[in-house]
C-alpha cells in the first residue's frame, strides 16, 4: 500500500536526520534502517513489511537525501521572513544543491530523480517570482530538461498534479519534540496520498507523501 511506503521513507529521513544527525554514510544508514525493520518484524510476528527491507539501495538512498537536503534548505529560505544574510543563505544553498543534483540527473539518466529537481525549480521560481529577496540570487533554476533534451519529459499536466514533500520539513518544526519512536508511528501518521495524485506519481521511486500541514 501506498501509505506504507511512505512510511518506510518518512522513517528513513527521519532516522538519517534526526536520529543519527546526518553523521555517517549512507550505507550505515541503510544497513541500520534494515536492520530495524527486520527486528520490528521478529517482534511483531508481523511479515507485512518483509518486501520493504530492501526497499532502498545505496544509490536512492543517495539520492532521496540529496533531495530532503534539498527540500530542507527551501523551506528555511521561504520560512524565514527576516530577509537577511541567514535567509539567503538557506537559500543559496539550496541554489547549490540544486546545481550538483543537475549534474548527477544528466549522468544518471533517473528519470525519477530528475522530476522531482523539476518540482523542486517549480516551487523555488514561483516563491522568487513573487518575493523580492536575496538580489545574489537566480531568479529562476535551469531545467534538466534543457540540460538533456532526449530526456522523456513527463506532462506539465502530470507535474501540476504531483504534491512535492517540503511540508514535511513544516511538521518537522512545528512538532520537533513530536518525533516518532518506532515504525508503527512513522507508518501511521501519513495521510494516503491525495487522490488528485494520478498513478504514475505515486509509483516514483522518490515520491514521498507529505504530513498534513494544515494549508
Amino acid at each position: 500500500p501506498q501509505y506504507v511506503k511512505n512510511g518506510c521513507k518518512y522513517f528513513l529521513y527521519w532516522l538519517y536526520f534526526e536520529v543519527l544527525e546526518k553523521n555517517v554514510d549512507y550505507h550505515k544508514v541503510l544497513k541500520i534502517y534494515e536492520d530495524v525493520v527486520k527486528g520490528y518484524m521478529e517482534e511483531s510476528a508481523n511479515r507485512h513489511l518483509d518486501k520493504y527491507v530492501s526497499f532502498f539501495s545505496d544509490k536512492t538512498i543517495e539520492k532521496f537525501i540529496k533531495l530532503t537536503e534539498m527540500y530542507d534548505y527551501i523551506y528555511k529560505f521561504k520560512k524565514d521572513t527576516q530577509h537577511d544574510n541567514n535567509k539567503c543563505d538557506h537559500g543559496t544553498k539550496c541554489v547549490h544543491l540544486y546545481k550538483e543534483n543537475i549534474k548527477i540527473c544528466e549522468e544518471s539518466y533517473d528519470y525519477d530523480f530528475c522530476y522531482e529537481l523539476d518540482n523542486l525549480k517549480e516551487r523555488y521560481d514561483t516563491y522568487m517570482g513573487t518575493k523580492g529577496c536575496c538580489s545574489s540570487l537566480s531568479k529562476t533554476l535551469e531545467s534538466y530538461k534543457l540540460h538533456n533534451p532526449a530526456v522523456v519529459i513527463i506532462t506539465p499536466f502530470s507535474i501540476l498534479l504531483f504534491t512535492p514533500f517540503g511540508s514535511l520539513f513544516r511538521k518537522r518544526a512545528k512538532n520537533n519534540k513530536k518525533i516518532p519512536g518506532n515504525l508503527d508511528y512513522a507508518m501511521n501518521v501519513l495521510p494516503h496520498t491525495s487522490q488528485r495524485v494520478n498513478n504514475h506519481n505515486n509509483n516514483r521511486q522518490y515520491n514521498i507523501s507529505y504530513l498534513s500541514s494544515g494549508q
